[in-house]
This record gives structure tokens, C-alpha cells and sequence, in this order.
């Protein structure tokens, strides 16, 4: 899939975080995916055009995925 395929007409593209949220899972390698996905991400979008979006549940992958977004500017 292309980024382009989830951008709208506002240029805005919506990231989807899918992971562990109750199970163990090796903390800093997961922050290094995430730092290097947000990375490529942002070479063709603005932080402020970026939208980080799971299930609501804010533990585990998608914690620190928010987490992530928000240190970036993004939403």
C-alpha cells in the first residue's frame, strides 16, 4: 500500500497502531519501530497532518505510539 492510498482531500494521513496493549512485549524495541515508522512517515507529511488512531486503549503499542505522536506535534 501507498501512504497516498490514506491521505483525504486536507492532506491529512491517518496512522493505524495495531500491537500488544495487555501482554509483555519488549518495550524499547517497540519504541524504535515506532521512532522509525514516525521517521519515514514524516519525510512526506507534516506533523501537523498526521493522525495516530488505535482502539482507544492506551497501553502497551498503542501508549506509546500516542505518546510518540505527541512529542511530534502530530494528533
Amino acid at each position: 500500500m501507498k501512504f497516498q492510498e490514506f491521505v483525504d482531500h486536507k492532506k491529512t494521513v491517518k496512522v493505524g497502531v495495531v500491537g500488544f496493549s495487555a501482554q509483555k512485549f519488549d518495550i524499547s524495541k517497540a519504541k524504535a519501530h515506532i521512532v522509525e515508522a514516525f521517521d519515514k512517515i514524516e519525510k512526506d507529511f507534516s506533523p501537523k497532518n498526521i493522525h495516530c488512531i488505535s482502539g482507544l486503549t492506551d497501553l502497551g503499542i498503542p501508549a506509546l505510539a500516542y505518546r510518540e505522536a505527541k512529542k511530534r506535534g502530530c494528533r
